[in-house]
């Protein structure tokens, strides 16, 4: 409890000292606006528990996987480098650039749809037959998602963290209410595909107020003269990040939908108990990862590139998460199995159970996910593929034997809980040593 109470004491500090520290103005006015929007979600999330079926909830999982997966490769990861670099005309090719490939995977992502074959891969993939009807709708969101990471990138490059804030409360609010509304609108809400309508609607309505916000901020980017000889220089000087990051990002988010693949085989329902337990853990890991992550990335980028360094603020940020995560897996693992029915209704009770065996894995990653970002920093794209795919191969090899030797939900949970939870750990101490710039130390001395 004293280091509870500390931990406590520290924050109040930094909640004092927000207007000396940068770096804690802007976290706190992403935080500030996330928490706001939060609230509403807590709320429209006991709504919809009542309203909406697990297998609801299952359709929606299955929805937000597949379009994760082909975010992550449609741009070919060339929206990351809008921050890196020192022209801001480059930063506004990156831009126009990804808007283009944005485009052109949506074309090839719609023709892959329309293959029966492909369809079928995907139903078997995850077992549910009530997908189909929601995949070209999988099209408008795919553009969306998008558009919203390219620009939310380039808001980040130059600190419109107000502009990002508003666009968090609008994705947030129009997401809960379109699902409430929808819900108690029609008279049998398992078949208005409200959860998946309200999860597209704000994308496409964040999209909207976010190149609304940034070119008025921004008036620049409409007068850039796109060039080919231009986007070709830039695909050249960030190739890593096409050849190396982005299949890394992809198969890591391959690796955290593979417990979808094998949920599935329990039914649409056991997709939709997991889906929840994220929607839930999701509220904190946003208010704080999603407020620090923006931060962190800008502020590390500057200071290794300027300094030399940038384990001032990796301190600066473990010290604030890894006490804050502590509290919250040890609450979780001793309320959720009571919470959840209490709060959700008896139909979630199973979901409370997930979450205490999750816990430890989903709130460590309060630390490692904003620390992961040193791996495209150092320029470590390489090892970070690598660390992808033994990501991959180990959860796959987790869930597979948990299920065939097991066949219990629990145990499978509970092995890829602990396997993702020594991962992040190792990521924050490789984070630790890749703090430091080789590459300024060589030119200062």
């Amino acid at each position: 409890m004293k280091y509870v109470g500390n931990y406590i004491k520290q924050m109040f500090f930094l909640i004092k000292r927000k207007e000396k520290s940068e770096y804690t103005k802007n976290f706190f006015t992403l935080a500030g606006a996330t928490a706001f929007s939060q609230i509403f979600t807590i709320v429209g999330t006991v709504v919809c528990s009542r309203l909406y079926s697990a297998d609801d909830y299952g359709i929606l999982g299955i929805f937000i996987s597949i379009l994760g997966l082909i975010n992550t490769v449609s741009m070919l990861f060339y929206h990351t480098a809008i921050i890196f670099p020192k022209k801001d005309n480059d930063a506004d090719g990156l831009l126009h650039l990804c808007f283009y490939l944005n485009i052109l995977s949506c074309g090839l992502f719609f023709i892959g749809l329309s293959i029966p074959f492909v369809q079928d891969l995907i139903f078997e993939a995850y077992g549910s037959s009530q997908i189909k009807k929601w995949f070209f709708m999988l099209f408008l969101g795919l553009f969306a998602m998008n558009m919203v990471s390219i620009l939310s990138a380039y808001a980040n490059r130059f600190k419109m963290y107000q502009i990002l804030s508003i666009s968090r409360v609008i994705t947030s609010l129009s997401s809960v209410f379109i699902a409430i509304g929808m819900g108690l609108w029609f008279i049998n809400p398992q078949e208005s595909g409200g959860l998946v309508w309200a999860y597209l609607s704000s994308l496409v309505l964040g999209m909207v107020y976010l190149f609304v916000a940034v070119v008025r901020q921004s008036p620049e980017l409409i007068a850039y003269k796109s060039s080919i000889a231009h986007f070709k220089c830039l695909m050249t000087e960030h190739r890593k990040l096409a050849l190396y990051t982005m299949p890394a990002e992809f198969v890591s988010n391959f690796a955290n939908q593979i417990p979808l693949f094998f949920l599935g085989q329990f039914g649409e329902g056991a997709i939709g108990l997991y889906t929840m337990v994220g929607r839930i853990f999701s509220m904190p890991t946003q208010l704080v990862i999603g407020s620090v992550a923006e931060v962190f990335r800008q502020t590390a980028s500057a200071e290794y590139a300027h300094q030399g360094t940038c384990r001032p603020v990796i301190d600066k940020t473990v010290k604030v998460l890894m006490p804050l995560s502590m509290v919250i897996t040890l609450c979780a693992i001793s309320l959720s199995p009571y919470l959840f029915p209490w709060v959700l209704g008896q139909e979630w009770a199973v979901s409370g159970v997930f979450a205490q065996i999750m816990a430890s894995m989903v709130f460590i990653r309060f630390v490692s996910s904003p620390l992961s970002y040193v791996f495209l920093i150092a320029q470590k794209n390489r090892f970070d593929l690598v660390l992808s795919l033994y990501s991959t191969a180990m959860t796959y090899m987790v869930m597979y034997l948990s299920f065939q030797y097991t066949h219990n939900v629990y145990v499978m949970l509970g092995m890829y809980s602990l396997f993702s939870t020594s991962l992040a750990v190792f990521t924050i101490f490789k984070a630790y040593q890749l703090a430091n710039n080789p590459y300024y130390i060589q030119t200062t001395h």
